[in-house]
């Protein structure tokens, strides 16, 4: 028996089918696609610490 006939039979064999009250759905495993580079950080060069004025307004200078 050729894998991809064997393939097709485990996927007709399991697809539907019932396991803990859900609906198996199965299909064919393809390669995944590229979908470009990352999103990064979305606070950029921020990295969400104190700012210059020690945080909640001490030790300004006037």
């Amino acid at each position: 028996m050729d894998s991809t006939d064997s393939m097709g039979s485990a996927i007709e064999a399991v697809n539907g089918k019932e396991f803990q009250g859900r609906a198996l759905v199965v299909n064919e495993a393809k390669p995944q696609e590229n979908r470009g580079g990352g999103g990064g950080n979305y606070r950029s060069n921020n990295s969400g610490g104190r700012r210059g004025d020690n945080g909640y307004g001490r030790n300004r200078r006037y």
